[in-house]
């Protein structure tokens, strides 16, 4: 409990610290209003929704909130775990998990606790169906759970890993590396079905999200700007138009998009957008630092922020 709660205080302290860098400012050309929504839960860190109006996020000390188009109502878990990430297939089929091994699953009525197996950190959860959902995290922990029971994977690496997500059972992206020294190096494995495998990318930091439109359209990001896409063939390096501080490079946790050029990565000091061209900061107006970023079409997209704001996005 003492070490769960010691690293809860560095990760919150470091999204504060964050929180007072001015991004620089927006040349994006995204159209429609951000307009902040205060929870006053402080230390969100994941966010997905089944509907524009049932969305969940989760974060430090148990915290599970549910959004239904109005307000943004606690929701009680037993335990009070700390949560990183939440996913789910309806709104009567959620998970969340984090620290500790901590898994719990959410009915459309109670959130109760899974046994997981494990007592490492959970970062990320994916599926493609409630009998088919996959869980990452530190030292190289997969999980594969199968409607009954969760049973480890072999990943063939005891590095750290961050983020997961498929395109279909066949094409899973599971992202981290080997978090120190700064900025870290970056690892990306795929599992084709059968077998998890290391894929060959550009020189890269510590990686933290991933998303993509396709299998053959995926998008990775992390420590230090980097921004990395794979075609279906090989992962190549992506450049940021936007000009920032080398000594102050934003660490991109999260990334998410509605298509291939319409395509957001949020984290310390910066929100970005992709327009099929070019990445460009986008200007909210909000000096925290994103913690993450979900959205159901281009004009409805929600980014969590480190002191208790989420950020909406909507037609003008």
């Amino acid at each position: 409990m003492i070490a769960r709660s010691v690293v809860a205080i560095v990760v919150l302290g470091v999204l504060a610290f964050a929180a007072c860098e001015a991004p620089p400012a927006s040349s994006s050309g995204v159209t429609g209003v951000w307009s902040p929504m205060a929870t006053g839960q402080a230390g969100l860190m994941g966010i997905w929704g089944a509907a524009p109006e049932d969305v969940f996020a989760v974060g430090a000390g148990g915290i599970i909130l549910h959004y239904d188009g109005s307000d943004w109502t606690p929701m009680p878990v037993e335990g009070g775990p700390h949560l990183i990430a939440v996913w789910g297939t309806s709104s009567q089929d959620v998970f969340a998990v984090g620290h500790d091994g901590a898994v719990v699953h959410y009915d459309g009525q109670t959130w109760t606790p899974i046994e997981s197996g494990t007592t490492q950190h959970l970062r990320s959860v994916w599926g493609t169906s409630g009998q088919s959902v996959y869980v990452v995290g530190y030292g190289g922990t997969v999980l594969h759970y199968d409607g009954a029971s969760w049973t480890p994977m072999d990943g063939g690496t005891t590095s750290d890993l961050s983020w997961i997500w498929g395109a279909s059972e066949s094409e899973v992206f599971a992202v981290g590396g080997e978090r120190g020294p700064p900025p870290g190096k970056g690892l990306i494995l795929r599992y084709d079905g059968t077998a998890w495998t290391p894929m060959a990318t550009p020189p890269s930091p510590l990686f933290q999200g991933v998303w993509g439109s396709s299998a053959k359209d995926v998008f990775a990001c992390g420590a230090d700007l980097a921004l990395v896409h794979y075609d279906g063939t090989a992962w190549s390096p992506m450049s940021v138009a936007t000009t920032f501080p080398q000594n102050r490079l934003p660490v991109l946790f999260r990334t998410w998009g509605s298509g291939p050029s319409d395509v957001y990565a949020a984290g310390v000091g910066a929100l970005l957008h992709y327009d099929g061209k070019t990445w460009t900061a986008v200007e909210t107006g909000v000096r925290e630092t994103f913690s993450g970023l979900w959205g159901s079409t281009p004009e409805d997209i929600f980014v969590l922020g480190s002191e208790g704001t989420i950020l909406h996005h909507g037609k003008e």
